[in-house]
């Protein structure tokens, strides 16, 4: 059986460049030798002249664990809709403490402004979107932009400042966190934690986070915040026992009262990185935000 069919070409060809190294990074035990830090692209075909916006993913995985390939499949939509997506790889609390991770997300936004020609993005038109300790990330980069505390390494002459962030699930105040999981626990009668092992903010910040105030302070994207943040989508699930709503709500009355654009979505039953954030609804609410501010 021979059939003929005609074909509207409504997608562009998506290419994936794996792994490129945007920066070396000292970590733990590696002494002199530094590791490579690595972004994955979802880009557009070269040699067109076009400029596309661009975004900047950041996972989650408690500082602790995180594969930057691991949410390729869902960012796809994102690329085909126009915009170059990179997933940036940043070294992890049992590498590197606080600021190291952010370090690395900032020195990967400035790799990218610096190769922008070649990977057909619109410099002026970033946004940053990260979920869990990605979106406290997320946080950071955009209160702080082009607030140089933590801008190191390569690119130095490139801004790492966002045009546009999204932050799932963030954590904001490690320190008010920790009373409000600490409260949780205590109402639903959960015994103490008696093993003595430190857990991820800990050891992220090489101190407890009820005890160093100046850590605490030092890691909370507020401290940084001006009225020159940009934008900011926040969601957050009613249902989340890892990092408590009212981080994101926190995040929120700060970015409003600063007179920062700010929407916050409240998923009703979700917990913490659940599948009701990797649905249409919720991707279409990203990617209209992300289309009002970059596609402008």
């Amino acid at each position: 059986m021979i059939k003929t069919i005609q074909v509207e070409v409504r997608n562009p060809r998506i290419y994936l460049d794996e792994n490129l190294t945007y920066t070396r990074a000292t970590t733990y035990g590696s002494g002199s030798t530094q590791s490579e830090m690595h972004v994955t692209l979802l880009r557009h075909r070269t040699g067109t002249g076009l400029r596309f916006p661009c975004i900047v993913w950041i996972g989650g995985g408690g500082w602790a664990t995180a594969d930057h390939n691991n949410h390729i499949p869902e960012l796809v939509g994102f690329a085909e809709a126009g915009y170059v997506v990179a997933s940036v790889q940043y070294r992890l609390a049992g590498e590197a403490r606080f600021p190291a991770g952010l370090e690395d997300v900032k020195a990967c936004i400035r790799f990218l402004r610096a190769n922008a020609e070649e990977f057909c993005i619109d410099p002026e038109r970033i946004g940053v979107w990260g979920e869990s300790a990605g979106g406290h990330y997320a946080a950071l980069v955009a209160t702080t932009g082009d607030n140089k505390v933590f801008d190191k390494g390569v690119f130095l002459d490139q801004s790492s400042a966002v045009q546009a962030a999204v932050c799932w699930y963030p954590p904001v105040n490690f320190k008010s966190m920790a009373e409000q999981l600490a409260a949780r626990a205590e109402a639903k009668g959960q015994p103490k934690d008696t093993t003595g092992k430190p857990d991820m903010v800990t050891l992220l910040l090489n101190g407890n986070p009820l005890l160093c105030e100046d850590k605490v302070a030092f890691a909370n994207p507020l401290t940084y915040l001006t009225k020159n943040a940009p934008p900011t989508l926040i969601m957050h699930g009613t249902a989340d026992n890892t990092v408590p709503i009212e981080q994101g709500e926190l995040l929120h009355d700060a970015l409003e009262a600063a007179g920062i654009p700010v929407t916050m979505y409240k998923i009703e039953g979700a917990p913490h990185a659940s599948l009701e954030f990797y649905q249409p609804e919720t991707k279409k609410i990203v990617l209209e935000f992300f289309d009002s501010i970059l596609k402008k």
